[in-house]
């Protein structure tokens, strides 16, 4: 290869694949690298889950609607390609939950893993006394001596007891990672919770240590932002900034195969119709399974390590209400539903009244989620059965009069990666089992996080250790053995 031209073949058109590519060319542009670059994506178009529908005056997210400004690599992005002006904030923040038929307002300072205003439990109308004094006496429970990770639900109950972990938490990991508390990692998910007992002796430790620090350097902005045209014109906005890739869509990666000598190793990268693409270097920013099927040929152990991960079926379900129609004052941004209510949603958004511009004047957007890991039922319901089946559980919860006049459903089968206990270990193995194919690297949501920010930030890390690669390789030196998911390694490579 010579020094200063560069081939990269990256398969995968969501945030994570566009990503590296917009900072694949800011590196070239900074190291004056000949960059030739092409981007395969399977679908029609880019964006991957990040999908907005604009129709009517609705804006429709069938995706995430907002990434978390505290994970700063999306709102970075945002603002490198000239887009601060898109960015919004909720108008509305109050967040309820569905208990015994009711919504309840969950006071400030319990939503989210762990209640942070210990006063705020006690005001928590769907919580009993005996879960309230329980969860109040966290700092007394004793630390846990062994390091190695656990459940997320055995956490939460070991500390806060049962009635809050199942009444309280378990709803948000439910509704945003559609798993099972029980079968999520906490190292993996909520490295900060372990940290804050190891160090602390308790979670309310960790909380005063972080509330001096908070205080020390006061947060300066909302925790939540989205996108005034919707998080899909985030990955649109990045495919109009590259200009050193050529992006393939509708082209499904058919296998890929290692060329070259024990020195200079490359790959070529076989599509459905058309020639195949010569590479050396090769980003697979796509669902583990899918990049398993590909290395399969000359990675049989890394493929079968790929293979393991495991996703959850989620859809998404949009209702549009005249306002009259809905008796609801919409005095906060949603709710969640614990799994034992007898619901088929896992939370729903009041979009219209969280976000500004989500629908005409004297409408109301509702959007509702169903499915998580221990159900994908709903994958044998058509739409309209669906939508029936949403709007009938809405009804006596929102005061619905009539049906939606409007709905979008978006389905997402086997979508959500399960990063079960024992995830980091897992990724330790993929990283070990790669380590021996230079210039391969692996990102996206199966390994170290599955949110826009932590997919960008994944797609920052994969340039930066490609950029290492180019340079070890420029300088003469030995080949840059490391795969997109952990530090970088020099193992030889194994034929």
């Amino acid at each position: 290869m010579d020094k200063t031209r560069l081939n990269v073949a990256i398969v995968g058109g969501g945030v994570t694949g566009l990503a590296t590519a917009y900072y694949l060319e800011q590196a070239a542009k900074a190291e004056g690298w000949d960059l030739h670059g092409v981007l395969v994506e399977q679908e029609g178009s880019l964006g991957g889950k990040a999908l907005t529908v604009d129709e009517g005056g609705f804006l429709v997210e069938g995706g995430p609607d907002a990434c978390l400004t505290q994970k700063p690599w999306a709102l970075s992005l945002v603002k490198a390609l000239g887009m601060e002006g898109e960015i919004v904030f909720p108008r509305a923040q109050g967040v309820f939950l569905l208990h015994r038929g009711q919504l309840h307002p969950i006071p400030q300072g319990l939503i989210g893993p762990v209640p942070t205003r210990p006063s705020a439990l006690w005001r928590a109308s769907f919580l009993s006394w005996r879960g309230k004094l329980r969860a109040s006496l966290e700092p007394l429970v004793p630390r846990r001596a062994s390091g190695e990770d656990e459940a997320l639900g055995a956490f939460l109950r070991r500390r806060l007891g049962a009635e809050v972990a199942r009444r309280l938490v378990e709803p948000f990991t439910a509704g945003v990672y559609l798993a099972d508390a029980e079968r999520l990692s906490l190292r993996a998910l909520f490295p900060t919770l372990a940290e804050w007992e190891r160090h602390y002796g308790s979670l309310a430790g960790g909380l005063r240590a972080r509330r001096g620090l908070s205080q020390a350097h006061p947060p300066s902005m909302n925790p939540f932002f989205s996108l005034r045209r919707g998080m899909a014109s985030l990955p649109q906005a990045v495919a109009r900034h590259l200009d050193r890739f050529t992006v393939l869509l509708g082209r499904r990666a058919l296998g890929l195969a290692r060329t070259g000598d024990e020195r200079r190793f490359g790959y070529r990268l076989f599509l459905e119709g058309g020639d195949p693409i010569e590479a050396d270097f090769v980003v697979l920013a796509i669902p583990a399974p899918y990049a398993a099927a590909l290395v399969r040929s000359f990675a049989p152990s890394a493929a079968s390590l790929l293979d393991q991960m495991t996703f959850a079926s989620a859809a998404s379900v949009g209702l549009a209400f005249r306002r009259e129609d809905v008796a609801h004052p919409l005095n906060g941004s949603g709710f969640v539903v614990p799994r034992g209510e007898p619901s088929p949603i896992t939370a729903c958004t009041w979009s219209s009244a969280k976000w500004e511009g989500r629908a005409p004047q004297g409408w109301v957007l509702l959007r509702a989620f169903v499915g998580w890991a221990e159900d994908s039922s709903f994958l044998d319901m058509d739409d309209p059965a669906l939508i029936k089946s949403v709007t009938g559980a809405l009804r006596p919860l929102m005061g619905l009069a009539g049906e939606p006049e409007h709905a979008w459903v978006q389905r997402w089968p086997e979508a959500m990666p399960q990063y079960r206990v024992g995830h980091l270990a897992w990724l330790d193995r993929v990283e070990h089992a790669l380590a021996g194919y230079p210039g391969l690297y692996v990102a996206g949501a199966s390994y170290r996080g599955i949110g826009i920010p932590d997919c960008v930030r994944q797609g920052e890390e994969t340039a930066q250790r490609l950029r290492q690669a180019v340079s070890q390789r420029s300088r003469g030196g030995e080949e840059a053995s490391i795969s997109g998911i952990g530090p970088s390694r020099s193992d030889p490579p194994r034929r």
